[in-house]
């Protein structure tokens, strides 16, 4: 399903609930169990586990979608409709009005693929694929994520201020870790965080327009305490990062295909699911609720 930026939550909500009434009457049940998420990539995650379609889960466009979402839901609350949520974290957790929802579930870091790097999915997948030392590999691709990763966190708090690039009459776009240049790159592998930061937001600056008054506000606002890559780690830096990695090495660690990588860790295994806040945090809804809508009992990788 394609949703406009435009749609409200509660024509959002309705095309869910329309959804649970096809589900229902094509399978037979008195209640629907549904997950909403954010993303194509995240309603992909979870769609081989559903245990009746994986029409079960709906990406619907967006955090404050989601969140609208389950408020509709917890307005209404139609009998043949058990919803949950699942937002990124992005370093600030639930919003106060829903904290207490145990049905709205955030990823235990800041997005969903960081959680495939700090549960060791990507580990997994990259020896899979015969990659020598993954484990130090996926380390230090989190490690080179974080200066941006935190520079984004700094960016979003000063109003107006984008770390999306500019296009003429298309979507703007994410700024990759791998459009920063080779001496932000290096400071990054090899630099202390705030000469890295330095770097790369100087590189930032330069690939997005920003005024030198721009680029000190973002770097101002940026964390310093506590930083790591559990607290302010964008997966998909880090997946950026990582892909560097990999095209720059010599084999046998280079792959034809470097981003087999990032499809493969988004193929879970029901032991993921015990073994991962979010999975677990559904486990405890789907008890509380009774209802079931992700099958793990058995041990088995996704079917793709």
């Amino acid at each position: 399903m394609t949703l406009r930026k435009h749609l409200t939550p509660s024509i959002v909500y309705k095309d869910v609930k329309d959804n649970a009434k096809r589900i229902k009457r094509r399978k037979g049940v008195e209640v629907v169990p549904m997950l909403v998420v954010e993303g194509k990539d995240d309603e992909e995650v979870f769609a081989d586990f559903c245990k009746l379609t994986r029409d079960q889960v709906m990406c619907v466009g967006d955090r404050n979608m989601v969140e609208g979402v389950m408020r509709e839901f917890r307005r209404e609350l139609p009998s043949f409709l058990q919803l949950a949520g699942l937002t990124d974290c992005d370093a600030v957790g639930k919003v106060p009005d829903l904290i207490t929802d145990r049905a709205l579930v955030v990823t235990q870091g800041c997005d969903l693929e960081a959680d495939f790097f700090l549960i060791g999915v990507v580990e997994r997948a990259l020896g899979a694929l015969n990659v020598r030392a993954p484990g130090d590999l996926a380390a230090r691709a989190m490690d080179m994520s974080v200066p941006i990763s935190a520079l984004r966190r700094g960016a979003h708090a000063v109003e107006g201020l984008s770390m999306k690039i500019p296009s003429r009459g298309q979507k703007r776009q994410f700024l990759r870790f791998a459009r920063l240049d080779d001496q932000a790159i290096e400071a990054c592998a090899s630099a202390e965080f705030e000469d890295a930061l330095d770097a790369v937001s100087r590189a930032c600056a330069e690939l997005l327009g920003w005024s030198q008054e721009e680029r000190s506000a973002a770097t101002a606002a940026t964390p310093r305490d506590g930083v790591t890559f559990e607290t302010v780690g964008s997966g998909k830096d880090a997946f950026d990062a990582l892909l560097f990695l990999l095209r720059s090495s010599p084999k046998p660690n280079t792959l034809d295909d470097p981003r087999r990588v990032e499809r493969s860790a988004r193929q879970l295994t029901a032991t993921d699911f015990a073994d991962w806040h979010v999975g677990r945090r559904l486990t405890s809804w789907q008890d509380a609720t009774g209802v079931e809508l992700l099958g793990l009992a058995v041990e088995s990788p996704a079917r793709r």
